[in-house]
């Protein structure tokens, strides 16, 4: 199930911009990191860093630096996720919730992450192999 969700997940970045944020492997989700870091640390900003700052922050967690959106868009930590993470995102919520379709996981996941498309969440649900087999 997971090799086939990164199958057709990888299918879905080939035809993206390769400069999204939606969909970021491990390595460049570090890097993005780096940059938040960086642009916080500047003493004079240039538009672009603000925007930046707008809808990005970091986030120690668990002693681990996670990419989150900045407090002041809401209230409790959202989280963007890697690539890598996906499916266990997906996976763990899906289950939790009982093989929740795709209207309950998309409300549920966009409680802690801000970076799951519904796409993605429909990409995770054809291959789930006992929802598949109860829609026959």
């Amino acid at each position: 199930m997971k090799k086939e969700f990164y199958e057709k997940l990888n299918k879905v970045i080939s035809r993206r911009k390769s400069n999204s944020v939606y969909l970021m492997d491990s390595l460049r989700y570090r890097d993005f990191i780096n940059e938040v870091k960086e642009v916080k640390s500047k003493q004079s900003k240039t538009f672009e860093d603000y925007k930046m700052l707008a809808n990005y922050d970091v986030l120690c967690v668990n002693g681990r630096e996670r990419l989150v959106l900045p407090n002041e868009v809401c209230a409790h930590p959202k989280f963007y996720v890697s690539t890598e993470e996906l499916f266990g995102v997906l996976h763990t919520m899906h289950l939790l919730f009982e093989h929740a379709n795709k209207e309950v996981m998309k409300k549920q996941i966009n409680v802690t992450y801000c970076n799951v498309s519904g796409e993605v969440i429909n990409i995770y649900l054809a291959c789930c192999k006992k929802c598949n087999d109860n829609k026959k």
